[in-house]
């Protein structure tokens, strides 16, 4: 979070595309879930980029999910075999418990922040509950009626209190159910001009939940009422997946474009109470168009941005922008002329 640097050597050992991504609360394994023609999964030592024993086999196709019970005692992996398999990452051996039986294609799973349950969404719009600690069915499994008859979960989490869970679904959709009464209490619905897709997040208090969209846009929601909190824009591409930090000051997102964006959930926020006067935080909320104009609040034109470029700029509350290419281009007020001052630019 300082400086964006690789904090470990790349891992170059994997024999097939990396489709789930997982590190322990400790912080000192990764998990990596791998695709259809060598289904396993990988552990590594985030300090030395080692493997951690041999990959894990027991999956018959790709691996869509892969999760860290809070105690990293257990792993738990979903597939698109239909099954969710739990993993004793002390002796990385698959535990007594037996394959777990979904619906369809689980691309979604969680554990309770206390390590007690353990939930998966299937390709079926199922949500399956299972006690994490001997597999046994917590309830029959709730049904999603989604719209367009896409009712497939591509994402789902327990809130950190345990009192809810919330799923996003293929309609564009996140729904929050109550864990307690095994009832959806509420809808989100996406804007009309953003599809989801398919990563969420809720932050450590509770307050907000997280979630990116195709057109390359990361959207907050009050998790209470559902109502938009902020609307971030600077992605090139689809934001495949969101994740808060751990105190919840900032939401990460990686996307197509090839970068990863660390986002100021404070200053996003409060975006709308700022000040008129403020020029630098009234660029943050609108971002660039399709043809590479930096729009004000009103979408008037402000400033043009070069292709080659448009990736790596960031203002607020943007803070950082990680690429392949170490390129950063932000904004700030120190010779940024407007208003009635704009006439001064001629005097430097």
């Amino acid at each position: 979070m300082r400086n964006g640097e690789p904090g470990l050597p790349n891992v170059l050992c994997h024999t097939d595309v990396v489709w789930s991504i997982a590190i322990s609360s400790d912080g000192r394994i990764i998990a990596s879930g791998l695709g259809r023609r060598a289904p396993s999964i990988c552990l590594w030592d985030t300090k030395t980029g080692t493997a951690v024993g041999e990959p894990l086999y027991g999956h018959r196709d790709g691996v869509t999910a892969v999760e860290f019970s809070p105690n990293v005692k257990w792993l738990a992996s979903g597939s698109e075999d239909d099954t969710v398999r739990i993993w004793d990452v002390r002796t990385r051996r698959v535990s007594a418990i037996y394959p777990l039986i979904c619906d369809g294609m689980s691309s979604g799973i969680a554990f309770s922040l206390d390590g007690l349950f353990l939930v998966a969404g299937d390709g079926a719009g199922r949500i399956h509950l299972w006690h994490a600690g001997t597999g046994g069915v917590v309830c029959e499994p709730l049904r999603v009626v989604a719209k367009a008859d896409d009712s497939c979960i591509d994402s789902i989490r327990f809130s950190p209190d345990g009192l809810s869970i919330a799923c996003q679904t293929g309609d564009g959709c996140i729904r929050i159910w109550d864990f307690a009464k095994r009832q959806q209490v509420l809808l989100i619905e996406s804007q009309p001009d953003s599809e989801l897709s398919g990563s969420l997040a809720y932050s450590p208090d509770d307050r907000l939940i997280g979630c990116g969209s195709i057109d390359g846009i990361v959207c907050l929601w009050d998790a209470a009422t559902g109502a938009p909190s902020a609307t971030l824009s600077g992605h090139g591409g689809m934001v495949s997946d969101v994740t808060f930090t751990p105190d919840g000051q900032y939401i990460v997102s990686c996307s197509d474009d090839e970068t990863i964006r660390v986002w100021d959930v404070e200053q996003a926020c409060a975006s709308s109470s700022r000040s008129d006067n403020d020029i630098i935080m009234a660029l943050a909320p609108t971002g660039l168009n399709s043809d590479g104009w930096l729009l004000g609040q009103s979408g008037e034109l402000l400033l043009w941005v070069p292709p080659e470029y448009r990736a790596y700029l960031h203002v607020p509350p943007c803070t950082m922008v990680i690429g392949k290419r170490r390129i950063v281009i932000t904004t700030d007020d120190r010779r940024l002329y407007h208003g009635e001052d704009w006439t001064a630019c001629w005097n430097r």
